[in-house]
């Protein structure tokens, strides 16, 4: 028969699993009420004991209190196998929780470091240098042309620019591009046509 010491305390711990204002220490106090009550055995033995004894029957208010014991031990024990599941569960969400804060926290610092990186490049790119500019030769001069008109000869022509009939040479220089041939020992055009453009020498005007 268990001890009268062993129930008074189970019946302590009950009263205060079900009126402590802390939900923890209430938790706290079930679960070694149920420790008690399972080691003692304290329901079938207190029921058997007073079989024992030859008592007619268990006063009203035993019963209604080993009732109430029962249905506080199932809902503890109950309340106990929630609480492993969940301390079983716990790992596992715990894991994935921080599997996704590594995930983000990885990101953000692969963006800082973006950051970090965009911000020491140039605004923009410094202009590319002007190649170096050649040297424009000025445009050379034009030189004068004549209209060769009707019976027109390169003495004429000489003589109409320089007054000198003998200057007549410099003009078939200027104009060596055309079919040229030697009469009476010097150079002349082997023949003009009117209309015909003639280059005039240097100072010719």
């Amino acid at each position: 028969m268990p001890s009268d010491d062993a129930l008074t305390r189970a019946r302590k711990l009950m009263a205060l699993a079900t009126r402590s204002p802390s939900a923890e220490e209430g938790r706290s106090a079930a679960v070694q009420a149920v420790r008690i009550i399972e080691e003692h055995d304290l329901l079938a033995a207190h029921e058997a004991s007073r079989v024992e004894l030859g008592l007619s029957g268990p006063p009203a208010d035993l019963v209604l209190e080993v009732g109430r014991l029962r249905e506080q031990v199932r809902a503890l024990k109950a309340e106990r196998a929630d609480l492993q599941r969940q301390l079983v569960a716990a790992p596992s969400a715990e894991l994935a929780r921080s599997g996704a804060e590594a995930v983000y926290l990885n990101e953000i610092a692969f963006l800082r470091s973006e950051v970090e990186r965009l911000e020491k490049l140039p605004l923009r790119a410094p202009p590319a240098p002007a190649p170096p500019q050649l040297p424009v030769a000025p445009p050379a001069p034009r030189s004068p042309v004549h209209r060769v008109s009707a019976g027109e000869t390169p003495m004429s022509i000489a003589t109409r620019y320089t007054g000198d009939p003998r200057a007549a040479p410099q003009l078939v220089a200027a104009n060596s591009h055309k079919p040229l041939v030697v009469k009476n020992g010097w150079w002349t055009f082997a023949g003009l046509r009117a209309g015909e453009y003639l280059r005039l020498p240097v100072g010719w005007s």
